[in-house]
């Protein structure tokens, strides 16, 4: 068996290769690996630690001579549907347990790309799936075979099973597929993609280089959500709304003057191939794997626009996939009398220091004042010649003034009456002091 090649062993198979490999390690006088079937000299099975493999990302164990042995506790096949030459757009979903709505997912995503009118198609990773997921989506790519696609159908360890690990399998095998100048997408297996959603990302992608849709709630859920969630709602949303306008207002962007919110959610994303590659790729999280790329992006100086264009309609659901997400955050808002607020929604004091020396160290970069005062405070070693987004990430992380303060939603009416007495007290020709 060579490569990648299949689905997994049967497991008499696999007790037949690590007999063979037993007693080749022993033939040859070298030591076990640290990763594959660890097998002692004695030919016992030990256990099993999972390398990865670089060609398609599946564990694998590598033998002397470059034989490639599968993990008994991994599984990762891959089927291929409809045209898959000259694609331009891939969009990836990572999918567990959602037979339920897997074929609405896919309804939507097959429409907007159609309506686009760009060549290109659906990469669904299904992994550590309980359910039908795949089989539904397999009969869905039967029924439509016009539609271009590819599924991962993946079984991994627990540490390996979280939704990042998802997006990146999804995203390096899109990116395989795509030219150099292609486009990726993401969006999730729970959530519908407006009509006009590929398109919106297409024209949006013109002004920025990756590209944070809308996130809204699918109203029919919405609606049935317990009356405790209403609680909390809109004063979260118009200190939100007070947020947006402080940083437009203190770090404004030529490429995202008036940005419609600050919501990095995988739901919504859109960029380039080459920034996926240039920053490494999507982050194995269990959560917020979708904000700590976006993160990764702005640290590079890539161009974020926060768009009001590209929509998607997400679940309400109380329980996730993940122990995280946007299912706890709803269940938080309706079983605890103070739940926490989103993470952008700091003090206000907080968030005046943090954009306000931002935007002055961003319009002086790098040779300002201001950057050299800022200077011997930051750890050796610091480059002033590279990227201003890693620059700023390292003022954050050293400076205790801009340390992440969570707020309450008990917090929001006094710090809701800071900003606005700031924003009061600022006249047109001052407000970015």
């Amino acid at each position: 068996m060579r490569g990648c090649r299949g689905s997994g062993h049967h497991p008499r198979a696999a007790d037949r290769m690590a007999r063979r490999a037993a007693a080749h390690w022993r033939q040859a006088r070298v030591p076990p690996v640290r990763g594959g079937i660890r097998v002692a000299r004695s030919g016992e099975v030990r256990g099993w630690r999972a390398p990865r493999c670089r060609c398609r990302g599946r564990p694998v164990h590598r033998a002397r001579g470059g034989r490639v042995m599968n993990s008994p506790r991994s599984r990762h096949q891959t089927e291929r549907f409809g045209d898959q030459s000259g694609w331009r757009v891939a969009v990836v979903i990572p999918a567990r347990n959602e037979q339920d709505r897997i074929r609405g997912c896919l309804d939507a995503l097959a429409a907007s790309l159609a309506r686009a009118r760009c060549p290109g198609g659906i990469v669904l990773v299904v992994n550590n799936t309980e359910d039908a997921t795949a089989a539904m989506a397999r009969d869905w790519w039967g029924a439509h075979p016009d539609s271009p696609g590819i599924l991962l159908d993946c079984e991994s360890p627990a540490d390996q099973a979280g939704v990042g690990w998802a997006r990146r399998q999804g995203l390096d095998a899109a990116s395989a597929q795509l030219p150099q100048d292609g486009i990726l997408m993401t969006s999730d297996a729970d959530a519908r993609v407006d009509p006009g959603w590929v398109a919106a990302n297409l024209a949006e992608l013109t002004q920025a280089d990756l590209i944070c849709g809308t996130v809204r709630p699918m109203e029919a859920e919405l609606s049935r959500l317990p009356d405790a969630f209403g609680r909390h709602g809109p004063r979260e949303g118009a200190y939100m709304q007070a947020i947006v306008r402080l940083i437009s207002t203190l770090d404004p962007q030529p490429h995202d003057p008036v940005p419609a919110h600050r919501n990095a959610a995988g739901a919504s994303l859109a960029f380039s191939a080459r920034l996926h590659a240039d920053v490494g790729g999507m982050p194995c999280l269990p959560i917020r794997e979708d904000r700590v790329f976006v993160g990764n992006a702005e640290a590079r100086d890539w161009r974020i626009r926060y768009a009001a264009a590209p929509v998607v309609l997400a679940s309400c659901r109380l329980t996730g996939r993940t122990g995280g997400g946007m299912a706890a955050a709803l269940r938080a808002r309706v079983e605890e009398d103070d739940p926490l607020c989103d993470e952008l929604l700091e003090p206000a004091r907080t968030a005046l220091l943090r954009y306000g020396l931002k935007g002055q160290l961003r319009r002086s970069w790098p040779d300002g004042a201001l950057v050299g005062v800022l200077a011997p405070h930051l750890p050796p070693g610091h480059d002033r010649g590279g990227h201003f987004g890693a620059f700023w990430r390292l003022v954050e992380n050293t400076l205790p003034g801009l340390r992440p303060i969570r707020l309450r939603q008990s917090d929001l009416p006094a710090q809701q009456k800071i900003l606005n007495d700031w924003f009061a007290g600022q006249s047109p020709g001052r407000e970015r002091t």
